[in-house]
């Protein structure tokens, strides 16, 4: 029986160890779209395009890197939902 706990509170550790780091690889993945975007926006209707939008996205992607940096897993997913909505924002201006 005992053993059987012990297995269990492992998986549990596990899972959760798992989890994190999968919503650090979204995270870092996101930023690097976030990135590429940009650049395709300013290449396709120039820097000045959505400029405010575009800055704070770029402010985002900041502090999402500095969340991922020191490890706040809080941080990370306010800054991530935080970016879904800035990207959401700026392609309803296309």
């Amino acid at each position: 029986m005992q053993a059987i706990r012990e297995a269990e509170k492992f998986a549990d550790v596990d899972r959760q160890r798992k989890e994190r780091v999968e919503k650090r690889t979204r995270a870092e993945a996101l930023i690097l779209q976030a990135e590429r975007q940009l650049r395709d926006v300013a290449l396709d209707f120039g820097m000045h395009f959505a400029r405010n939008r575009r800055q704070r996205i770029d402010n985002i992607c900041r502090d999402l890197r500095d969340s991922l940096k020191e490890d706040d897993d809080s941080g990370i997913d306010q800054d991530y939902a935080d970016l879904h909505d800035a990207f959401s924002d700026l392609y309803r201006e296309f």
